[in-house]
Order: C-alpha cells, then structure tokens, then sequence
C-alpha cells in the first residue's frame, strides 16, 4: 500500500486529534488537552467533548479528572442531550471559573444527570457556573441544574461554583448527595406561573448539607424544600426567605443552631422562615450544624519502593472532609527516616508514614475504629484525635526496575487498503505492554467497520497497555509498517498510551483503472435491448439505448450510453478524465466527464451502425462434409427454409 503523508495532513490532524480522540458528529472549534489526571487535567472547551468524556467513564477507569477551558453553551434543541456520568464512573468537573449553559427548547429535565455515577464540581478559580435555561414549551425556564436520580451508586458532591436550574439549583431524587459549597439559585421568577421553583429540592435520597448557599435576597420562596429524603445539615450553610420540611419534627436540624437574621428561631411546623410561615423576602437563614464525622479514608497514588528510583512524597486523598495530606518515609532496615529525593534501595523495607487533616465543619472518629487504606490495603492506625490523623503501611519489598518503553513495535496490523476492510487486531514485539485496542478516526469520528477508501485522511490509533512493573518513558513513540507515529497521547491512566499515524489511503497500482473494455449484447432486429453492461474492475450504471425502442428495428441506428465508475476494489486513474480509453464490444466509444466540486460522473456512449432493411444478419449453414484425403470437396450445403 502506499502511504503518502504531508505536512498539511500532519497539522489538519494534529489539530482535530490532539488528545481528543474520540468520536463526536459534529467538528468543535478545538480538542481538549491534558491526560484526565488530577495534576494534569482534560481541559475540555465544547459541549460534545465535554458530554462524550463524563458518559464514557465506567467503574473500570481511574477518577477522571475535567476542567473547563472557556465558557460553554449548547443550543441545540436534541432531546436527550444532557450531560451525565453513569456505571459507577467516577468524573471530577472543574468549572474553573468558566460558564457552562444549555440553552435550548427541549424537553431534557436537567443539563447534568448523575445516573448511577459518581460526579465532583469544584470550582478552583471562583465565578463559576452550571447554568440550565432551557424550556420545554411552557412559561418560563425548566429542570434542573443537577439531577441526583434514583439510580444504584449515584453520587453528587458540590464543592464550589453556582448551580442555576430553571426550576431547580439541584434536585435529588435519590442516591448520595454532600454539598460542602457552592451557590444554588433558580431562574423562574419566584411568581405564581413558578411556585414550583426552589433552588434547593431534596426528594429522596440521601444528603448532607455541610455548606453552601441556597437561593440569594431577591428570593421570595422557600429555597431549600425536604420532601422524603434524608437531609442532615452540619457545619454552616445559608438560606434565603424560607425553608420547608415535610417532616415538621425537622430531625435533620439535630445539634443544630438556626438564625434568621441573626436571631435564633424555631421552626413553625412545616415552615422555616423569616416572618412566620409567609416568610420575608431578603430574610437570611443561617444553620450552624456539627461538624460531620469522617469515618472512612482511602488514601491512593503512593507509588511502591523501587530501587534507584526517588521515593514517593506524594499522595491523593478525594475523601469528603480530608483537607491535606503529608507523606514521610521510614526505612526499616537501616532503622532511619528518608529525605526527599533519596532513592529506594534494593533488599531494603520501607514505611510510609500519613497525617491527614480535616476540612473545617469535618472531624475524624478521634480513635482506631477509623476505616483507612493505603492504595487499596488496610493502614495502621498509630495516632490522632478528631482533628487529625497518622496513619502507616509497610511496603515489604522493594521493587525491581524494570527499562521504560521508549518504542512499542505494532505487529500483526494490516496495512491500509482501499476497498478492503480495515484490520481491528494487532500486538507487538515489545516486551512489558500489550495492544488493548486498534481505533480509525477521521475528524475526531471513530469509523466503525471502516472500509478505506482512496484519499482517506484517516489516523491509525493504537492503545497500548504496560504490564504491572513496566511504564512508558517521556516521549515514547510506536513503529507499525515501518512507520514511526505522529503523536502519543495519553490513555484513560498513566499506565495507558495512544499512538496515532496519520495515513492517506492510495489504492497501489493493481487497483488503479486507466482503461475500461465494456461488453453488452449488440443490437439484432426484432430483440429488446439489453441493459447488462459488463467491464473488469469497473461498473455500469444508468444503462440508456437510444431510440428507446422496445424492440430493434431495422434500418435504425442505436446508441448505448452508460454511467461508468470504479468497482469497490478499484480507483478510476487520477487522468482518466483525459487519458483513459473506453471500448464498447472492442470499439472506441465516447468518454465524457463532468465535474461538480471535487467529484467527477464519466458518461460512456457508443453508435452501432444501423441494421439495414433485408440485411441478413446471421445465417446458419450445415451438411458440408469435412475434407477427406483423396476425396473429392463436398459442394453442396444446407441453408434454412427461412434464409433469405
């Protein structure tokens, strides 16, 4: 096959698959970077990345981390187009200080559903917004800006930023929910057409309102309504005009201090507001709970001992309520602390060492029955109160070194060929990593069952896996077809990379047509014509005699004209507009083009000469003996009664 690649290829592709590859219908202004790490976030600037990236996480992948890049507005009307997170896919959303808004005429309840996922907004800039104004035909703004649903594991926790919903800042209709921050506020005007309206909405489910502030002065409606879900407030959170409990025992006020405008009050029944049940518009409710208890810690990201390499002094840590965390070394064998930067040392046993804070309004269980993990094992609990923690675990054995990968060897992947489906398996050579998956994409669309055709622009994406021990090094590349490939890119993990060949498809030259030989049944008086025109490595189409006659007649000429083109394994010659040669029965016929922007429709017509009136056009003769040696030649023949 040949592969011809161009600078102008290079950069178009570049441009459309730097690290966002991955399928989308339409073509944004730009793809997102980053590697989906918590240092190294997806920076994300268009809706139909940002949807394709939180749908696309399961409980299989590693936390996902996404940070917005500039503000984003989808406007189109698609239903069932919102944003979601789903199987047990765990998706951190940074707005960073950016406006996220779906504006549009739908019927879509919210612009974020969590449907049995796991999903963080954050907002480490400030400014930040999830804003949801679209409407589904009625009066005024509907849904919600986040949508808790009922769905096994669904899991929201707002950190910061606003949350703005038509009807609802958030609605929880099941699932967990921990807000720690942030602002909720509703569009509707607070009005008869929008009673419904209310910034806080808790259904069903289970929430835990550590902060925040729900709806803002202008509020002239209850903010937070509690229907049937568990609701418990600790630390401090704000809420403006009202709030309403279906329970009017209000359990979730347990421990708790409630002012309004700065006084202490009691609820009235259901209702909790500044003037009785009315209510006062700009009434500030404040609700100073306990602090809430942190009873379950999992610590991750320290890497293993391994020898000549610096050991780990960092850690992740995304429990609710954990504000920092500290990571010191011990070495066992050689009884001593470690610095930073010194190297592990083969034979020899390492401790790590943790101290964990809280946030402000969390506290820990203040003894052993704290519940911690160290990448997934049990730690040691060896000191701390319920503000703060030590914990250990004991890395047993140091590692061994195994090379970085500096270039994977693709093996087994077929080549590209026009009209031949595309090949989806392939491994390597290399040891220490493993293929996962072969991907074609053009424009950012994965094509699947792709079938190259001859000027494809596409790019070869190969996944490829290290094995436990192994890891890539900075700037690996990968070889397929004695190509070296344009891009890396980073996978879903640190364990993961993606290498992309960027490859104009060409047909080679067995598969280039440059002239076509056509075959069809000439014209015989008294036959209808026929429309089966046959070639090799081409086809007919649109198949015309001229007269249209519905039988030959004599005397007339007829004319065949026909739309020729490449069959699925062949490519017209790039010249065959001028060049190629088209034959009829073995007769040269007229080739004609015509061209519409990049495409060119080639029109094929050849004359038969006319059959002439009493013209005897086929004669079978018979009886004439084969010659004989010493025989004299038989002159007598046979012709048929009706031989003219």
């Amino acid at each position: 096959m040949r592969q011809t690649r161009t600078k102008f290829l290079s950069v178009l592709l570049t441009l459309a698959l730097v690290l966002g590859l991955l399928p989308s219908l339409t073509t944004p202004a730009s793809a997102y970077s980053g590697a989906g790490t918590k240092n190294d976030p997806y920076v994300v600037t268009d809706y139909d990345e940002l949807r394709e990236l939180m749908r696309s996480v399961s409980e299989d992948d590693p936390v996902c981390y996404i940070e917005l890049g500039r503000d984003i507005t989808e406007s189109g009307n698609q239903n069932s187009y919102y944003l979601y997170v789903q199987n047990g896919g765990n998706v951190v959303l940074d707005l960073a200080g950016y406006r996220l808004t779906r504006s549009a005429l739908t019927t879509d309840s919210r612009l974020i559903g969590v449907q049995g996922g796991n999903l963080t907004v954050n907002d480490s800039v400030g400014g930040g917004e999830i804003v949801c104004e679209t409407r589904n035909g009625g009066y005024g703004y509907s849904g919600a800006g986040i949508l808790v649903e009922n769905w096994d594991g669904s899991k929201l926790t707002v950190n910061s930023g606003t949350i703005v919903g038509g009807e609802y800042g958030i609605y929880t209709q099941g699932g967990t929910t921990v807000i720690n921050g942030g602002t909720f506020l509703v569009l509707n005007p607070e009005t008869t057409l929008a009673m419904g309206s209310k910034p806080g909405y808790f259904v069903s489910g289970t929430v835990a309102v550590c902060g925040g502030t729900f709806g803002d002065s202008a509020s002239n409606n209850t903010t937070i309504v509690i229907k049937n879900a568990d609701v418990m407030f600790y630390n401090i959170c704000t809420a403006y005009y009202g709030m309403y409990s279906r329970n009017n025992s209000w359990p979730s006020l347990k421990g708790a201090t409630v002012t309004v405008d700065g006084t202490k009050f009691r609820p009235q029944g259901n209702y909790f507001m500044g003037n009785s049940v009315e209510g006062r518009i700009g009434a500030k409710i404040v609700i100073s709970g306990p602090d809430m208890t942190i009873d379950t810690v999992e610590i991750s990201g320290i890497d293993a001992p391994a020898t000549g390499r610096p050991l780990d002094f960092t850690a992740d840590c995304d429990t609710i309520g954990v504000k920092s965390v500290s990571v010191y070394w011990y070495n066992l064998s050689d009884n001593k602390s470690v610095s930073k930067g010194e190297v592990a040392q083969a034979g020899k046993t390492y401790r790590v060492d943790v101290d964990l804070l809280p946030q402000a309004g969390y506290q820990f269980v203040g003894d052993k029955s704290e519940a911690v993990t160290i990448n997934g094992e049990e730690a040691y609990i060896f000191g701390g109160t319920t503000d703060d923690l030590s914990v250990s675990y004991i890395f047993s054995e140091t590692a061994a070194v195994n090379p970085a990968i500096s270039t994977v060897s693709i093996t087994g992947l077929d080549a590209l060929k026009h009209g031949q489906a595309a090949d989806y398996t392939a491994s390597t050579s290399t040891s220490g990593c493993t293929v996962k998956k072969i991907e074609y994409q053009m424009f950012r669309k994965t094509m699947t069952d792709y079938v190259p055709i001859d000027g494809d622009n596409v790019a070869v994406v190969v996944t490829v896996s290290a094995a436990d021990g192994y890891e890539f090094a900075s700037g690996s590349t990968a070889t397929w077809n004695g190509l070296k490939s344009d891009d890396t890119v980073a996978g879903l993990n640190a364990k993961e990379k993606r290498y992309a060949f960027y490859i104009e498809v060409k047909a080679d030259a067995s598969q280039i047509v440059k002239s076509a030989a056509m075959t069809v049944t000439a014209p015989e008086i008294g036959k209808a014509p026929s429309t089966a025109v046959t070639g090799t490595g081409v086809e007919a189409s649109s198949v015309k005699w001229s007269p249209a006659d519905a039988m030959f007649q004599a005397g007339t000429a007829y004319t065949v004209s026909f739309t020729l083109k490449a069959d699925a394994a062949h490519v017209l010659a790039d010249d065959f507009k001028n060049a190629g040669t088209v034959t009829v029965n073995g007769q040269k016929a007229v080739l004609t083009s015509t061209v519409k922007g990049k495409f060119v429709t080639y029109t094929v017509s050849y004359t038969f000469p006319a059959l002439k009136t009493g013209e005897i056009s086929n004669v079978a003769v018979t009886d004439i003996d084969a010659p004989v040696f010493g025989k004299t030649p038989d002159k007598s023949a046979v012709v048929p009664a009706d031989a003219q």
